[in-house]
């Protein structure tokens, strides 16, 4: 959970720092009347777009990580838990599904 939420805070100040960049460039180049920069701002868009879309894939897999925990904590002890299907549905969200959304998000950090 602290992890989740020092995600986001960090996120966000990253996200505003670019944003302010971008419009900083903008200013600079509406007042140079040059458009060299033009591709850098791009560039920081794309950037912006893209930290969006993992940062928030991250966030939708930890808050489903933090669902299945506190439902089976929750069910610890419950004659649910003894359920057969309910049983193979959490192996297989923890052990096949959380890992391989983690490690899609992590290729998406690494490469683009």
């Amino acid at each position: 959970m602290i992890f989740l939420i020092s995600l986001i805070y960090n996120w966000y100040k990253l996200f505003i720092i670019i944003w302010n960049h971008i419009k900083a460039l903008k200013r600079k180049e509406i007042v140079s009347g040059t458009s060299d920069m033009q591709w850098t701002v791009s560039t920081l868009r794309r950037a912006a777009i893209y930290l969006c879309l993992a940062i928030s894939s991250l966030v939708i897999i930890m808050t489903i990580f933090l669902i299945m925990s506190f439902t089976y904590g929750y069910f610890h002890l419950s004659s649910t838990l003894f359920n057969y299907n309910t049983n193979i549905t959490y192996v297989i969200v923890w052990n096949f599904t959380i890992p391989i959304l983690q490690n899609l998000v992590q290729f998406f950090f690494i490469y683009k």
